[in-house]
């Protein structure tokens, strides 16, 4: 049996498939009534390290707006020891990092896929998760 680990800083909430319907531009919307499926708290937070670098100034007709480089770094937070059963999920941006830093354990690594959204347009769960490959 698989053993979750949610590396996120929000609860991961799954729904059925077969309890949402397709909405307009791909989105996908969860049915009235729909209970989750299954869930998984978060247990800890992974991040991708960040360093920032002032950019060239912007100007503007009333001033002049500020810039910066964003280069992602190193995974923080992802764990060293992992077993053959265990699911880590984290953020896209995280994945990404771990794959550009050849993070050892990137076979247990999944991003959530398949976002539900409520009436609202708000999203609230998603109806799988995405296996990060190399």
């Amino acid at each position: 049996m698989s053993n979750f680990k949610n590396l996120t800083p929000h609860e991961i909430i799954f729904f059925r498939t077969q309890d949402t319907v397709p909405g307009e531009k791909g989105v996908i919307l969860l049915k009235e009534g729909a209970k989750p499926s299954f869930s998984v708290k978060s247990s800890g937070l992974a991040r991708a390290s960040t360093v920032v670098v002032d950019g060239p100034m912007l100007k503007t007709g009333e001033g002049s707006v500020p810039t910066v480089y964003t280069q992602m770094g190193a995974p923080e937070g992802l764990p060293e020891e992992v077993g053959p059963d265990d699911v880590i999920i984290v953020s896209f941006v995280t994945a990404e990092a771990a794959k550009a830093h050849n993070y050892v354990h990137l076979n247990n690594l999944y991003t959530i896929y398949g976002g539900v959204r409520d009436s609202a347009g708000h999203i609230v769960g998603c109806t799988s998760l995405n296996k990060v490959v190399q």
